[in-house]
């Protein structure tokens, strides 16, 4: 039986954000008008097309802002193969079509975002859920947190380093 084709997102922030392509034509892009909203800002509004032909799929960009990228080669249209990796602007995607038909061959290749995708049995894995995106007030109070125990570490080596010189 074979797999409905689907793509994975990689990138940290959507991670394992599956899309199963079963329609003939799908618009990609972050406004929720599309049919596969991502929303990113690396991505325009109205990024690219996935289109079905037959047993294949293509990928078309369109006139995006940054760019589609199929296993880091820009491109204006492109055919996809099982386990290209699709960059939509800074966002990452798997086009996972394995068919499990006859026999396979084994595909490897590393990512921008450091994830090595093999071939392997699509039952094996299990992706999960992705991790919560940090709100931009989360990572506010993040940063002010760090930056305030940055500054008391260097009073206190400060006050040391200045008892220390007085002792002397």
């Amino acid at each position: 039986m074979a797999g409905t084709p689907k793509l994975i997102v990689l990138s940290s922030q959507f991670r394992g954000k599956q899309f199963e392509l079963t329609n003939d034509m799908y618009t990609v892009g972050r406004s929720e008008e599309r049919d596969i909203c991502i929303k990113d800002p690396s991505l325009s509004s109205y990024h690219c097309d996935i289109i079905r032909k037959g047993d294949s799929f293509i990928v078309r960009d369109n006139n995006s802002t940054n760019g589609t990228r199929v296993n880091d080669k820009m491109i204006t249209e492109q055919v996809l193969m099982n386990s290209d990796i699709i960059q939509f602007g800074g966002i990452e995607v798997l086009f996972d079509a394995d068919s499990k038909e006859g026999s396979r061959s084994t595909t490897t290749q590393r990512t921008t975002t450091g994830i090595t995708i093999t071939d392997i049995d699509p039952d094996t894995v299990n992706l999960g859920t992705a991790p919560e995106q940090s709100s931009p007030s989360d990572r506010k109070e993040r940063f002010i947190l760090i930056a305030v125990i940055a500054i008391l570490l260097i009073a206190v080596l400060a006050l040391g380093g200045f008892l220390f010189q007085k002792g002397n």
